[in-house]
């Protein structure tokens, strides 16, 4: 029996999701990446939110993300949510960092709680994009535990932190 095109489309996503972290990602896997969400776009599936999510690498991926955030921003919001909030918990830094980030842009109160469990995230970019989505939400019962990352190792944490308690 054939795939769906749909289903075939997720089955190229996933044999390369989620993406490598920046510094191992060739210009080769991007331009794939990018002509695979090009063709989700078209379909616009709600099936394929989380495969979209999951696809997420941890860094920018030389900008080849912001399409696959402008598709998921496509879907109404009450079916991308909650799976960027599972992401959130998911262990996966890429899918975690760009999650923070869409809830923030959205301003998601349901992900304060989540976003704050990302803050002792290993990885500085997922500790960055969660104050980041904390300080886009501007919930003040956040403000501690983002004020607790003042002296963070990472530069971007830190300025992150600067920026979001501005908004709190």
């Amino acid at each position: 029996m054939e795939q769906s095109p749909v289903a075939a489309m997720h089955s190229r996503l996933r044999k390369i999701s989620p993406m490598p972290d920046d510094d191992l990602l060739p210009a080769a896997l991007i331009a794939t990446y990018q002509e695979i969400v090009a063709d989700l776009a078209r379909y616009r599936h709600p099936e394929s939110i989380r495969p979209l999510i999951d696809s997420f690498g941890y860094g920018e991926a030389n900008g080849a993300y912001w399409s696959t955030l402008h598709v998921l921003e496509s879907y109404p919001l009450e079916l991308v949510e909650p799976e960027l909030i599972a992401a959130l918990g998911s262990g996966m830094s890429g899918p975690s960092q760009w999650s923070a980030y869409m809830l923030g842009r959205c301003r998601s109160r349901a992900a304060v709680a989540p976003l704050v469990s990302l803050l002792g995230h290993e990885k500085p970019l997922v500790r960055a994009s969660a104050v980041m989505a904390l300080g886009m939400i501007g919930d003040g019962s956040a403000r501690s535990a983002v004020e607790a990352l003042r002296d963070d190792p990472a530069p971007e944490v830190r300025n992150e932190v600067r920026r979001a308690l501005r908004s709190m």
